[in-house]
């Protein structure tokens, strides 16, 4: 119950940090210039486009690397339930992050009101949507490399839980490990 607990708190938490995300990426991202056509406002086909995705891209990976480093501190211990929480959180706050960027600057403008060959800013947005997957897999990355780097508490003795036999100690089934001499020998 705890485990699952951490895991919604990481993922709510995520998604948090996912409005300040789309802040950033709204700050940096380079504006995307576009013409007014017949059609509407076509954005042009510039560096800028492929800016603003990278940018994204940029600010989901120091996102998740951020929730991946508080949610190892905070509920490391809880194993897999933390990992469960940053790549579901890694989603939802992906998700946040381009909603919240995409409306904090100009809106989605219309081509009425506007001359047609008239050039205007668009809105903030991605096409690639495969950036969304920047911040879960960092943050993936990090909290494996964070575990296998401090590791985790062995459960307390006495908690119902199986133990895996220590280095000195007979493995599974009264067995001895390859290499270990036979005890009173």
């Amino acid at each position: 119950m705890a485990g699952l607990r951490a895991a919604a708190v990481v993922a709510l938490g995520s998604a948090l940090v996912g409005l300040l995300a789309g802040a950033a990426w709204q700050w940096v991202a380079p504006q995307v210039e576009g013409t007014v056509t017949a059609d509407g406002i076509v954005p042009d086909p510039t560096p800028a486009v492929f800016g603003a995705e990278a940018w994204f891209a940029c600010v989901a990976i120091v996102a998740g690397v951020l929730c991946a480093l508080l949610a190892f501190v905070r509920f490391g211990r809880t194993g897999s339930y933390a990992l469960l929480g940053l790549v579901l959180g890694g989603l939802l706050g992906s998700a946040v992050a381009w909603q919240a960027g995409s409306r904090l600057g100009p809106g989605e403008l219309s081509a009425d009101g506007h001359a047609v060959g008239e050039r205007v800013i668009a809105a903030l947005d991605l096409h690639a949507y495969g950036v969304l997957l920047c911040w879960p897999i960092a943050a993936t990355v990090i909290f494996f490399a964070l575990t296998a780097g401090f590791g985790v508490d062995d459960p307390p003795a006495g908690d119902g839980r199986a133990r895996a036999a220590g280095p000195h100690e007979p493995g599974r089934h009264g067995r001895r490990r390859v290499g270990e001499r036979p005890s009173g020998t």
